[in-house]
């Protein structure tokens, strides 16, 4: 007895030529798909391309170079900026030359130090200024930001980051460096007394010759009242200025006085006090020079309200009026 096929239950029987013409169109299909995913990721590529051109641009105008290093410190990628900023080709350096390289000779090895010390913690480079030396000769300044590469298994691979020229800026902050070194001597050292003092009277800032002249170490008058180093019988011609000064209404004001020495003695000078404005701050402060009657015109000033005095000499051509006899003011 023969056994007749019979399709399953659902299942449509096709004749070969139906099934070819489904193959043809399952294979059109696909190869639609396939069309449709290339052109989409040959848009992706373009888009990728153009935008890593305008990085590039924008890393160039910005002067930063991107680099990679392995766990060694070889450079394995740099930035087309690079032979622009520091003057090298990239494949004079990719393979080639190791970070420390670049470093400026005479400071080589302390840098070289502090860099290798992040490869060994695995740590990130936040705003390290380094010096390079360029492939012309030059040396610059770059601010250097970085983070390690790790295997899975935390192996260091290597470290990622950047590096953007800032040399006009640091030697700007090293001018400034040096300008206020200069005055922090000049201020420090000068043959009168200076001090700065805010609105409330009190001492922010004193120089040695103002602390010697009141017999203080210097830094026991930071913070004191001025008031507590006048004589009472002066305090109040002082104040009023002082306030004068803070109204507004004057730009300066000059008084002799009599202070008062850490020992307790009286002592002469003559004080000048000029108004700083702050642009940084708003706030005010004042700077108060103390003279001893060092010129003559100091003396004619203060004479009449010290009558008898004997004149002594205090060191770098500074002289102070002291009174014969402090309890007879």
């Amino acid at each position: 007895m023969g056994i007749s096929a019979r399709p399953y239950p659902g299942v449509v029987v096709r004749t070969g030529a139906e099934r070819a013409t489904l193959v043809r169109r399952t294979y059109s299909l696909v190869f639609a798909s396939i069309l449709v995913s290339a052109l989409e990721r040959a848009h992706t590529y373009a888009a990728l391309r153009a935008s890593n051109t305008r990085y590039d641009q924008l890393a160039l105008r910005s002067r930063i170079v991107n680099w990679e290093v392995d766990a060694r410190g070889l450079y394995t990628y740099l930035s087309p900026a690079v032979e622009q900023v520091w003057g090298y080709r990239p494949e004079e350096l990719v393979g080639r030359k190791y970070f420390f390289d670049l470093l400026p000779a005479p400071v080589r090895t302390r840098f070289q130090t502090e860099i290798l010390h992040y490869f060994e913690c695995r740590d990130f480079f936040k705003d390290y200024v380094n010096p390079l030396a360029c492939g012309d000769g030059r040396t610059i300044w770059v601010l250097t930001n970085g983070f390690p590469v790790l295997a899975q298994d935390g192996t260091l691979l290597g470290y990622r980051g950047s590096d953007v020229d800032v040399t006009e800026s640091h030697r700007a902050r090293e001018q400034l460096r040096e300008s206020e070194a200069r005055l922090s001597a000049i201020f420090e050292n000068a043959p009168i007394g200076i001090a700065m003092v805010g609105p409330n009277r009190r001492l922010s800032l004193v120089n040695r010759m103002l602390a010697d002249f009141l017999g203080y170490a210097p830094q026991d008058l930071i913070g004191m009242a001025f008031d507590a180093l006048t004589y009472a019988e002066d305090f109040q011609e002082d104040l009023r200025l002082f306030e004068e000064l803070v109204a507004g209404k004057r730009d300066a004001y000059r008084l002799a006085k009599r202070f008062l020495k850490a020992d307790g003695t009286l002592v002469w000078g003559d004080l000048r006090v000029v108004l700083l404005p702050s642009a940084s701050s708003g706030r005010m402060a004042a700077k108060a020079t103390l003279i001893s009657a060092n010129s003559s015109s100091a003396l004619r000033m203060m004479r009449p309200r010290i009558g008898q005095v004997s004149v002594s000499r205090m060191g770098h051509n500074c002289r102070m009026i002291l009174l014969n006899r402090p309890s007879s003011i």
